[in-house]
């Protein structure tokens, strides 16, 4: 039905006090019955009405409630979804005139109208008709995160920090190949680097990787800002199962937007939303500040607060033996002893305690291997130390 006469018929049941003007959304009207269900809503009588919606429109709308059959509610839900796609085509018809005049797009504007509009309009759903979601996490397969917290949070947001030249981008890429090596596809979006280059560091990581194995690590090395990224990523989605979906790095996402904490903080959100609207984990490489060597703590991120807000589970990536600082050679309540070879993942936050974790918030000492620059595997069965209150 369309959606000029299911408004009618709507609009009808209303005046026929089938339905009550407060049960109706007027959103979901075409006009001039949304005007019409406002100003009932609002107290007005029906000779109210005559001036701004007209008599002839009343008549109409009279007739088709009259003539309406069943349940009154299935027409909201029916006028809800044709309002949907009325917008929807609203939305999508400039798109569709540059498309063919061969304009550029605003790609994520077109896939978010048709998001809408297979979703539907409602937004509530009865609980008895939601199956229960046990999973807070999913499994890595890089053991240090699965022994130790879980994983990586299912459907949210995993913000991976850490300063220049620490093996922000390695981890990434280990979290990729661990992955990967298990049967998982996952997605890599290098926004710094060429995904030549990501090869080449895969296979400095790992000599032993297969094409196989590299089959399954889809990678793109195009420009993107985070509306962009949202769209590709949600299209990859509908081709493919993903196990993750990473993004190399935050900064770049901005685009030709000068940095500040609304624009950083849309960054933080828009990828938070992703994971949620795809279920599938987004893990985001940042940097955070120069601590001088000491431990980091979330607040070194940049624009932290927006970042913590955001993000289901926060990562820092702690290894000195990468850099070298003056505060080495006096700092002493450094609770993480500096040993060659190691390296430090620290739990700056989660959202979930997972079901292995011994406290909140903790730091893995993790081997690191500086031939290849490799993440390795927890060094003993006591690498978890937990930081609580230290830091």
């Amino acid at each position: 039905m369309q959606w000029r006469r299911i408004s009618e018929v709507v609009a009808g049941l209303v005046l026929d006090a089938k339905l009550s003007a407060e049960s109706v959304d007027p959103s979901i009207l075409d006009a001039p019955y949304d005007i019409m269900l406002r100003m009932l809503a609002e107290g007005a009588s029906e000779s109210d009405l005559l001036d701004p919606i007209g008599i002839h429109a009343l008549d109409i709308a009279r007739k088709a409630g009259a003539a309406a059959k069943g349940d009154p509610y299935k027409y909201i839900e029916a006028c809800e979804k044709s309002a949907v796609r009325v917008r929807a085509g609203q939305a999508l018809r400039p798109i569709v005139d540059k498309l063919e005049r061969g304009d550029d797009v605003d790609v994520a504007r077109a896939l978010s109208a048709l998001s809408v509009m297979q979703n539907g309009h409602r937004t509530f759903t009865p609980a008895d008709q939601v199956e229960p979601e046990p999973m807070i996490y999913v499994k890595s397969y890089y053991p240090p995160l699965d022994n130790h917290v879980g994983g990586y949070p299912f459907a949210g947001l995993t913000i991976v920090a850490g300063i220049t030249g620490t093996g922000k981008t390695s981890f990434l890429i280990e979290l990729a190949i661990r992955a990967a090596t298990a049967g998982k596809r996952c997605a890599v979006l290098t926004l710094e680097m060429t995904n030549g280059q990501i090869v080449y560091r895969m296979l400095e990581i790992d000599t032993r990787l297969t094409k196989k194995t590299r089959k399954l690590i889809l990678l793109s090395d195009d420009v993107y800002d985070v509306d962009e990224v949202y769209a590709v990523s949600s299209q990859l989605a509908a081709q493919h199962k993903l196990h993750f979906i990473g993004v190399d790095y935050a900064d770049m996402l901005v685009g030709t937007k000068e940095q500040s904490e609304p624009v950083m903080g849309r960054v933080y959100n828009t990828l938070a939303v992703l994971a949620k609207k795809l279920r599938v984990p987004v893990i985001l490489v940042a940097q955070y500040r120069r601590t001088d060597g000491k431990i980091p703590t979330i607040e070194d991120i940049k624009y932290s607060g927006r970042a913590e807000q955001a993000a289901a589970m926060i990562v820092l990536l702690y290894n000195p033996g990468q850099v070298w600082s003056r505060s080495f050679m006096v700092e002493d309540s450094n609770p993480l002893t500096v040993i060659e070879g190691t390296a430090h993942i620290l739990i700056g936050k989660t959202r979930f305690k997972g079901p292995k974790q011994r406290t909140a918030i903790g730091a893995i000492r993790v081997f690191w291997k500086e031939n290849g620059g490799r993440w390795g595997d927890a060094v003993g069965r006591e690498a978890w130390q937990d930081l609580t209150g230290r830091i």
